[in-house]
Parts: C-alpha cells; sequence; structure tokens
C-alpha cells in the first residue's frame, strides 16, 4: 500500500512540477534605456546624426538618428557597460568626445533603468586649399584619419578650391579627379588619376596635416604630370572582346577602370606619369585575366605612362587551358574517388578548378586559364593530402606552367602513407601508460589512443618532420 501512495504522491508532485512550469512566465532579458541631447560645440541641435550603442566587448547594439532637436532614444539595450559613438556628416567620435574607442567612457546601465547621456561635439578645424593644373573644377578630395578611422569628402568648385570640417586629429589628403576623352570614338568616365598632397604619388610619401579646434590648416597642391591609357581588347578568333571591365592598377592599388565598348575598345583617361602599372580585365564570371593574358600578376607586364603621351595596351584574351592525368596507387592500380585540385601559385589572383578521378584513377579539369599552378590530390576520406609529383607538402610541389590552349598531363601515383607507432610509458616506473591519446600535427592531422599497453598506432600520415603531442587519461 505504501509503494502505491508513494508513486500516486511523485506522480501529483510531477504534475504539480509540470503544471507550475506551464504557466510559468518566461523569464526576460534584463534591459534599459540610453538617451540624450547631441548638440555641437556651441550647443547648438545637431539633427539627423546617428548614435550607436557598443557593448564593452565592442558589439554593436543598437543605432539610432538624432531628431530636429537633437534627440536620441534607444531602448531594449541589454544591461551593462555601454559605449555611445556619435557620428556627423562623417565626424565619427565617441562619448564624451574622444576619437578613440579606448578612451572613451564606459556607462554603466542598470536593468530596467534610463542612462541619460547628453554629447557635445568636439570644436572641429578645418582642412583647406586650391588644387590646380586642369581639370580644375569638381575634383574628389578625401582627409583620411591616421590616428582614426576616419574619411572625410569633398570637391573643389570651379576654381579648385576645397575645404574640409575635421575633428582635430592627424590626416592625409589625396586628390582624385574625373576626366572624360574621345579616343577611338569611344566616351567614358573614369577615375584613373590620383595624387596625395603634397605632390605625391602614393599615400607613403604624403605629408602628414594636423587638425586643431578653431584652426585651418591650408593644403594647397598642384596636378602632378599626366599621360592617357587606353587600348582595344579582341578574342583569341579576333573578334572584339564587349563588355568587359578594365582595371588599371598600380602597385597593389586600383586607380582607375573602364569597360570595353561593342568593339572591344577601351578608355582609362589620365593616369600619373610614371610605372608600375598593370592591366587586368574580367569578362563575364570569368576569372582575372592579366595582360598579357595571364591570370598570374607575377606574369603581368609593367607598363609606364609618359607625361602627355597616350600608352596603348591590347591583348588578346588567351584560349583556355585543359589539365588532365591519372592517378595510380604504387601497384599501377587506379585511384577512384580522390579529390584534384588545380590551383594558381599565385594568392593575389583566386583562380581554382576542381574534380574527382573516375574509376580508373583519371580526371580532367577543362577552361583553365594560362598561369603557374599546383596540383593536390586529397583521399576519399578527406584525410592527407598529396601535391604532383609525390610530395606531401605545398611548398614542395612542382609548379606546372600553363600555356593558354595548351593540354596539359599530370600522372601521379598516390604514396603510401607513413606509419607512427608511440609507446607511452611512465617516466618514472617504466609502467605503460594505458589511457593515453596523441596528435600529429601534419597535413590531415593524425591521431590515435591508446586503451592497453600504452601502444598507440597512427597510420597513413604524410612523410615528413612534425610536431606530436601526447596526452594521458585524467587517471593517469
Amino acid at each position: 500500500m505504501s509503494r502505491i501512495r508513494l508513486a500516486r504522491l511523485g506522480y501529483a508532485v510531477a504534475v504539480g512540477m509540470l503544471a507550475a512550469g506551464a504557466f510559468a512566465a518566461p523569464a526576460l532579458a534584463a534591459t534599459g534605456t540610453v538617451q540624450g541631447v547631441f548638440t555641437t560645440s556651441t550647443g547648438i541641435p545637431i539633427a539627423n546624426a546617428s548614435v550607436t550603442a557598443y557593448s564593452v566587448e565592442g558589439d554593436r547594439l543598437k543605432d539610432t538618428t538624432t531628431n530636429s532637436a537633437g534627440g536620441y532614444r534607444l531602448t531594449s539595450l541589454p544591461a551593462g557597460g555601454i559605449q555611445p559613438q556619435f557620428n556627423s556628416n562623417g565626424l565619427e567620435h565617441w562619448s564624451p568626445g574622444v576619437t578613440d574607442q579606448e578612451q572613451a567612457t564606459t556607462y554603466p546601465l542598470a536593468a530596467g533603468g534610463t542612462l541619460t547621456v547628453d554629447e557635445k561635439q568636439p570644436a572641429t578645424g578645418t582642412i583647406a586649399g586650391h588644387f590646380s593644373g586642369a581639370p580644375v573644377p569638381y575634383a574628389n578630395v578625401t582627409a583620411t584619419g591616421i590616428d582614426s578611422r576616419t574619411w572625410l569628402n569633398s570637391s573643389t568648385d570651379e576654381q579648385g578650391a576645397y575645404a574640409i570640417e575635421a575633428l582635430p586629429g592627424t590626416f592625409k589628403v589625396s586628390v582624385k579627379w574625373d576626366s572624360a576623352l574621345q579616343w577611338f570614338k569611344v566616351s567614358v568616365k573614369w577615375d584613373s588619376a590620383l595624387q596625395w598632397a603634397v605632390q605625391a604619388a602614393d599615400e607613403d610619401a604624403a605629408t602628414t596635416v594636423t587638425v586643431t579646434a578653431g584652426q585651418t590648416i591650408t593644403v594647397d597642391d598642384h596636378k602632378l604630370p599626366t599621360g592617357t591609357v587606353g587600348g582595344h581588347l579582341t578574342t583569341s578568333d579576333g573578334s572584339p572582346l564587349a563588355d568587359t571591365r578594365v582595371t588599371l592598377c598600380r602597385g597593389q592599388d586600383q586607380v582607375g577602370w573602364a569597360t570595353t565598348e561593342a568593339e572591344g575598345d577601351y578608355s582609362l583617361g589620365e593616369a600619373l606619369a610614371g610605372g608600375d602599372y598593370t592591366v587586368p580585365y574580367t569578362a563575364g564570371d570569368g576569372p582575372e585575366i592579366y595582360v598579357p593574358g595571364t591570370a598570374d600578376p607575377a606574369n603581368a607586364r609593367e607598363f609606364t605612362v609618359v607625361a602627355g603621351q597616350q600608352t596603348t595596351i591590347d591583348d588578346t584574351r588567351p584560349l583556355p587551358a585543359t589539365v588532365h592525368g591519372t592517378l595510380t596507387g604504387g601497384d599501377g592500380s587506379p585511384k577512384a574517388g580522390y579529390q584534384v585540385t588545380v590551383a594558381l601559385v599565385s594568392t593575389d589572383n583566386w583562380v581554382q578548378a576542381n574534380a574527382t578521378t573516375g574509376a580508373d584513377g583519371a580526371w580532367t579539369v577543362r577552361d583553365v586559364t594560362p598561369g603557374d599552378y599546383r596540383v593536390s590530390f586529397v583521399g576519399p576520406d578527406g584525410g592527407r593530402s598529396q601535391w604532383a609529383y609525390g610530395k606531401s607538402t605545398e611548398d614542395t610541389a612542382t609548379l606546372i606552367p600553363v600555356p593558354g590552349g595548351g593540354d596539359i598531363t599530370v600522372d601521379d601515383t598516390w604514396l603510401p602513407g607513413a606509419t607512427l607507432v608511440v609507446n607511452a610509458v611512465d617516466a618514472a616506473t617504466g609502467a605503460p601508460v594505458d589511457d593515453c591519446c596523441v596528435w600529429i600535427t601534419s597535413p590531415g592531422d593524425g591521431s590515435g589512443c591508446a586503451t592497453t599497453g600504452g601502444l598507440t598506432t597512427v597510420t597513413d600520415l604524410p612523410g615528413g618532420s612534425y610536431q606530436m603531442a601526447a596526452t594521458p587519461g585524467e587517471g593517469s
């Protein structure tokens, strides 16, 4: 009787617990509200400014926009430390009036509470000057922050004058101008000429200017010597390569672009005189090709723009190549189901194609753009990798040149995997450590564990020298 009564009592308790859980209100996250007024340093309300709340960890929590009176309100913010950020027309800072988040104040927001943070924008300074030398009007002027992630933009007027309002700090000023040129009966617009004040062709050589609150610093500059760049692109059969994006690069920087017309003509307009220019182009969804007809930026031809002259850069898109081969074992038997990757050696232009070996070990990759490639194989189990020819690491892989229209054969033999045997013993007694696992930091990350006898065998490892970790169990 007592057992039945206890069982019924337990059932009743369980039902009561379920009922309580069913009708209990869900726990609500602890939140609060941050509000305030955003004004200029002289107390004038700033409307349409963005206000963003960040956590101490740097997570963006919520944002809003100030009203006509400069007021803002951020609700349902998680309780804890809050750092407000304010931005008016690119003038971005943290409360109270600092441009570096590390110097920002962390305000405590209580659960269910309302925190008021009234903020005044720091007093600003001005970068102003003239950019002379045709084309003067409507050049794009950018002040790039050095001690803050700030980009402030303006443009010159018809007389080449410009002015940029900025928070106090250090900046570099660049000028980029548009052009339009009738060349090969093509009229296009581009941005190919970029220079840095004062008289610098790149950012590293630019002058650093310091903005002080309430002060104007003058940065005048004159247009550096330029030439023009244009050309004609065709397919391998001589027909025009239309609607193709052409880019003008100088070193690692993209300085301009254009699109070919129906006849394959393009014009990149003005470019600063000097060398180190390369021209890549992309047709449709195809890979980027560098003049002269290569996917590898390292094999691109470098051009020099001469002041006052036209630099003509023509190219013919190369025929795609085919790369194929057969993967076999050491006994000559085919290796089926292995993943094959044909990857461009250069890391500056990602070009990669994939295939899978068939029952006969054969594989084929088509439409490969000319360049230098590496070919790798991975087993069906996704374990270790191997690179042609018979290499265990990518760095030692053979570079395989692929010419336009080529038919390249890459046959390889899958190497037998190495075996590592680890004998784990107690350092003091020499007794086997039965509960022990090992990890090998090799491609494929081989691992294994010993449960008896202290011996761990890890198979199918690539040859080479690697680090190994041995970890005994908790009871050891």
